[in-house]
């Protein structure tokens, strides 16, 4: 029974590409990809796009990912960690079950396509000797735009979002075709990125200073307004919106799908609100295990523990792997465990209490990830209480969960996540409403202030 947290999968598409530099584009595997219900694998390819990579080495749709570059992938989130992995390498091999045979594939990456519908500027700073990419879709036009720096969610994978029926790319999209820029930075060595950085070893500070120079760098871009310049943290990323806001002070900030709680206070109420909903989950287990797991993220969280520390034995490790997302290496869910406790250490609601601009705390009703709409209705009552004035606002999406898609109820998100049919039904089901509750708060916003 896996806890799920703030996840926000990215799954093609070539007309105005503007290339500002000289980083070269990552290799693409070109497959859509589900959880595996059975837990034999990674995840299972559900799509194989035309003549892309994985059809020349000669995947099949149902083929279940065991393996990747010799890399053993026991759940979903290690097997995008290490196909985010197998970008660097010109040759990639898979290992797959097919028909209970295990098969070896392997072939070159064709390089990642560009998207057609919006112009696109790529470009890339560096740091700590890592170049890190950004990327710009815009209007036609030579702006300036009103512009929306989209911080993306935990996940190491990137942000390009180049599968043309996500929800996340939709959203893209449909707020470039309401007037808007919009920006993103890749993490370390996602995307196009490149250096001796790795996303999933670096802790949520380092990731911050990264989204923070990334700012800085879109200061640069002459398409952007400054005047109206809105940061949107989704997920995990809108706990690096309020940090960045508190210090760069943009026209606005919007967040979607977040909490306010310390990571292990989260962690533990998940296991109340998510485990019910579950096949074979109810309320007791989810107490249980809520207990069974309480002394192991103490120990991780507070008092330095490494997880591999505390794993005694084999059923250590499988209750591990089943309930914590455990994937070896002393990481969670694809990340460093020193991610997941730095993050904790932050004090989420000092950071919103130091925001000084307009902010947007949307929720989706059924959220699951996000579990209840406490933290963004604490959002909107923290920012107007420090700063003496209603300066927040709390939009509750209806019939919405995390990704944008309509949906109704969070027992629907558990069975369609652990039917591994969530990222194809999210493709026929994105709610279409999100980014007008965004362009018309801004609109009202900038009206206010300019």
């Amino acid at each position: 029974m896996k806890i799920i947290i703030y996840l926000s999968l990215t799954l093609l598409f070539n007309l105005s590409v503007s290339i500002a530099d000289e980083l070269p584009r990552r290799g693409m595997l070109g497959v859509h990809l589900s959880h595996d219900s059975t837990n034999r694998s990674g995840g299972i390819i559900l799509k194989i796009m035309p003549e892309s990579s994985a059809e020349e080495m000669g995947a099949e749709i149902g083929d279940k990912i065991i393996s990747v570059n010799g890399k053993t992938v026991p759940s979903f989130s290690s097997l995008m960690m290490e196909l985010s992995k197998s970008k660097k390498f010109e040759t990639t091999e898979l290992i797959v079950i097919r028909n209970d045979n295990k098969i070896s594939l392997k072939g070159n990456l064709k390089p990642t396509p560009y998207i057609v519908k919006n112009e696109y500027q790529l470009n890339s700073f560096t740091y700590k000797g890592n170049q890190i990419r950004t990327i710009i879709e815009k209007p036609k036009g030579k702006g300036p735009f009103p512009t929306i720096y989209y911080i993306q969610g935990y996940p190491c994978q990137s942000c390009e979002y180049i599968e043309p029926t996500s929800p996340i790319r939709r959203f893209i999209d449909d707020l470039v075709e309401l007037g808007y820029m919009v920006y993103r930075v890749e993490k370390p060595n996602m995307g196009d990125s490149r250096g001796d950085m790795e996303c999933d070893e670096i802790d949520f500070t380092t990731e911050n200073e990264i989204f923070s120079i990334g700012y800085d760098e879109l200061l640069k871009s002459d398409f952007v307004d400054k005047n109206r310049l809105a940061i949107f943290g989704h997920s995990l990323g809108g706990m690096h919106a309020p940090i960045i806001s508190a210090d760069k002070k943009p026209s606005a900030t919007i967040v979607y799908g977040i909490r306010i709680d310390d990571w292990y206070d989260y962690m533990l109420k998940t296991f109340e609100i998510q485990v019910p909903l579950w096949e074979g989950g109810d309320y007791v287990l989810g107490a249980e295990l809520k207990n069974q797991v309480r002394d192991f993220m103490y120990q991780i969280y507070f008092k330095g523990k490494l997880p591999e520390e505390l794993i005694d034995s084999d059923s250590t490790r499988i209750f591990f792997q089943t309930h914590l997302n455990y994937i070896g290496d002393n990481k969670f869910f694809g990340r460093s465990y020193k991610f997941f406790v730095d993050l904790n250490a932050k004090n989420m609601v000092k950071h919103w209490s130091e925001v000084r601009n307009p902010v947007l705390s949307l929720h989706g009703q059924y959220d699951l990830q996000a579990l209840d709409n406490e933290s963004a209705k604490r959002i909107e009552e923290i920012v107007d209480y420090y700063n003496e004035t209603e300066m927040a606002d709390f939009i509750e999406v209806p019939n919405t969960e995390h990704i944008f898609m309509k949906v109704d109820s969070q027992k629907q998100v558990a069975k369609l996540s652990e039917s591994g049919q969530l990222f194809k039904y999210a493709a026929d089901n994105y709610n279409e409403e999100i980014p007008y509750y965004v362009h018309n708060w801004l609109k009202k916003v900038y009206e206010r202030t300019n």
